[in-house]
């Protein structure tokens, strides 16, 4: 049996996430190299305030660099590690959920909120997020006039069984669906 011996990588945190910042302005990749670095160490070693510090850091600089696309890949790498921390990952999908309205388009826009949709699903510690992912990406496809896929990307969200909503924000994604399957003239769901 391998023991998990428990240590604080938050000295490390405070010297190393500057360090990647200033490596970042110069090379992307070299800034969050040095933090998967760090975010292996503690996810390891069960540091997970560090640990949640690090990913939202690693996201943060992908962010702040207005590389889009080193964000979404940062993200999928950071969710696909073996026993990744739900901490971690729920703090990583807030963050990134705060730069969807800050997207520079709309197919940058849908690129990440596919990306977190793929992380979240499945996961109830980010059912809400989930919810409100599928949320906003059936607005942007009725927007666009696609009112099926629109009414199909918020169908099978049963958000009536999820705790971590309250009841208005249930109630308002329900009649979304209702009034998504009116517009289709679906009168049997």
């Amino acid at each position: 049996d391998v023991q998990v011996v428990k240590k604080d990588f938050s000295e490390d945190a405070s010297q190393q996430i500057p360090q990647a910042i200033d490596l970042s302005k110069s090379s992307i990749d070299d800034g969050i190299n040095l933090l998967m670095g760090l975010e292996r160490q503690c996810r390891l070693a069960g540091d997970f305030k560090t640990l949640k510090e690090v990913c939202v850091s690693m996201v943060t600089i992908c962010y702040n660099c207005g590389n889009w696309t080193k964000l979404n890949s940062t993200i999928a790498v950071i969710s696909k590690k073996r026993s990744q921390s739900k901490v971690a990952i729920t703090a990583v999908v807030e963050e990134c959920m705060s730069y969807l309205d800050k997207t520079p388009n709309e197919t940058i826009k849908i690129d990440l909120i596919k990306i977190l949709m793929e992380i979240c699903e499945g996961k109830m510690y980010v059912e809400a997020e989930c919810a409100r992912l599928h949320l906003i990406m059936a607005k942007i496809l009725e927007a666009k006039g696609d009112i099926d896929e629109a009414c199909a990307m918020i169908q099978d969200v049963h958000v009536e069984t999820y705790g971590t909503l309250d009841k208005k924000e249930k109630v308002e994604f329900i009649l979304e669906q209702i009034r998504l399957n009116l517009i289709r003239k679906d009168y049997i769901r």
